[in-house]
């Protein structure tokens, strides 16, 4: 597609949104922002943070298409929503774990539990980042 005109950057705008919402990204915006002094740009954000690590992600480029192309590719490369939800069950789990170990429930407890989360990141979900 091509974004030569506003309706056209509108429509554009509104896919993203579409896409985000596919990756159950919770009330997705999607901004195009033109300003004096500085360089066109595009504004993915959303409140869980799923976008980027402080709920926003921005893809700046020399035409429309390339910011588009950017974003496109970084909504394709989130996480399925089957995964999120994984992901999230499994830090909760985490939580609980290392609170335990922290008010000194014996390892019988929490280990069976700590090889749960092991398994499901071997099996299931990609490795964490670091600091997830």
């Amino acid at each position: 597609m091509k974004y030569e005109t506003f309706e056209q950057v509108h429509a554009g705008l509104d896919e993203l949104v579409r896409a985000m919402i596919e990756k159950s990204v919770l009330s997705p915006v999607a901004d195009f922002t033109i300003s004096s002094g500085s360089e066109q740009a595009i504004w993915l954000r959303s409140p869980d943070n799923l976008i980027g690590e402080y709920g926003y992600a921005v893809f700046r480029a020399d035409t429309a298409t390339e910011m588009f192309a950017k974003a496109k590719a970084h909504i394709s490369a989130l996480p399925d929503p089957e995964n999120v939800v994984l992901n999230n069950y499994v830090k909760d789990l985490a939580k609980v774990v290392d609170k335990g170990r922290k008010d000194g429930v014996p390892d019988e407890y929490t280990d069976p539990v700590s090889l749960t989360i092991k398994a499901v990141y071997e099996n299931l979900l990609p490795a964490p980042k670091g600091g997830e």
